[in-house]
């Protein structure tokens, strides 16, 4: 693969479900056997012409319509017990008002249509609160074999589907998810926690990232459309200064270990070279280079909207959020771009404050070549050199 093919169509939206009673006479507990019986095969990576996959189109109207997800525990042993006349259809129903309240009850993604209101800073918590429901599921099910060492709150997730590695947490925005990881980066584009086509997808870890161990640079994609309603939308309010300082402190944890970064950047870039004097930032390897990296991080802090005083080396780990941006369009041009978020893991035995009195504005942050043309602007970037693995 180019390494340049991650950076596409990254949309996800929030939704909602309807009536319990609703969804349980519209269950087929023989349908539900079958589709989660067996895996959904891999889908085959798509690209554009230069390697990378296309942008997402804006879904017509289809942002304004919440989906209705009906739900089933996965069934990978098809023991004939869990659907015996009576009591099997009796458990079953049980299991899927369980899980209709997961949903209800703790979204992957909330609405971002309105803006939360910014509190002081509060103490991080580590460890995501999941609901009490997914507890009641079955999670001893014949078939299920859970890797070791994985903390005892994911077995219901990972019952459901094998391919949750970690949630993500932000405060004071609607991003408090689930994360999914598969062997490409096209599937959870387009599919949902539960394996359902949509093209509102799942926020999920870059395939060559180590859903385990922590890589140098971790990256995770989830949506983002003008609309604002989607998963990732809320990474903008990190272009505020006031949010920012609020909100520095933010939580993504693997199966296996809590964690939480300390944000330090905020920045984009675009996708077309054509678009930038011929040349694309591609912050997206898994590991970078020693002799790399201080060049690596300079680029990053041309493009960020703030600067702060937060110390990283080539031995810290970094977290990267990746979602699509659209502040570099200008009237009759969009020019295809996407938003990063940098984050940096607290080192063993450091404080999660940071000094607000070492955080700048960075009001000239660098914009593609393309901007400065239409705004007749000079790029006070054209000269510096461009960065590459």
């Amino acid at each position: 693969m180019a390494d340049n093919e991650e950076l596409n169509k990254i949309e996800e939206t929030t939704f909602t479900v309807n009536d319990i009673d609703a969804v349980i006479d519209s269950l087929d507990l023989e349908e539900l056997t079958e589709r989660y019986a067996t895996d959904v095969p891999a889908e085959a990576s798509g690209q554009s012409e230069d390697g990378l996959p296309e942008a997402d189109p804006e879904p017509a109207d289809s942002h304004e319509e919440w989906h209705t997800v009906s739900i089933a525990p996965a069934n990978t042993g098809k023991s004939k017990r869990l659907f015996l006349p009576a009591t099997g259809i009796l458990l079953s129903l049980i299991i899927a008002v369980c899980a209709m309240s997961i949903v209800k009850n703790y979204r992957f993604a909330a609405s971002a249509a309105a803006e939360s209101t910014l509190a002081a800073p509060q103490p991080p918590q580590l460890t995501p609160v999941l609901p009490d429901s997914l507890a009641l599921l079955d999670t001893d099910r014949q078939g299920i074999v859970y890797p070791e060492g994985m903390l005892e709150k994911y077995r219901p997730l990972y019952a459901l589907n094998p391919e949750v590695v970690g949630w993500l947490k932000i405060p004071n925005t609607s991003i408090d998810t689930l994360i999914t990881q598969r062997n490409n980066n096209d599937y959870y584009l387009e599919n949902d926690f539960y394996k359902r086509h949509t093209l509102y997808g799942n926020s999920y870890l870059d395939f060559r990232n180590n859903p385990k161990e922590l890589n140098q640079n971790n990256v995770i994609y989830g949506h983002s459309t003008m609309t604002k309603s989607q998963a990732f939308y809320d990474l903008y309010k990190y272009m505020d200064y006031s949010f920012y300082v609020n909100n520095p402190i933010i939580e993504y944890g693997t199966l296996y270990e809590n964690h939480l970064w300390k944000v330090f950047a905020i920045y984009s870039i675009s996708v077309n070279k054509k678009d930038d004097n011929g040349y694309m930032f591609y912050p997206l390897h898994p590991e970078i280079e020693t002799e790399k990296f201080p060049g690596y991080l300079d680029q990053i802090m041309q493009r960020s909207r703030f600067y702060t005083d937060i110390g990283i080396d080539d031995n810290d780990k970094i977290l990267t959020l990746c979602t699509c941006f659209y502040d570099n369009n200008y009237p009759g041009r969009y020019v295809d771009s996407r938003m990063m978020l940098a984050a940096r893991l607290v080192r063993e035995g450091e404080s999660t404050e940071i000094d607000v009195s070492k955080v700048t504005d960075n009001p000239d942050y660098r914009r593609p070549q393309i901007w400065y043309n239409h705004y007749k602007i000079k790029n006070p970037y054209a000269d510096r050199d461009n960065w590459v693995q």
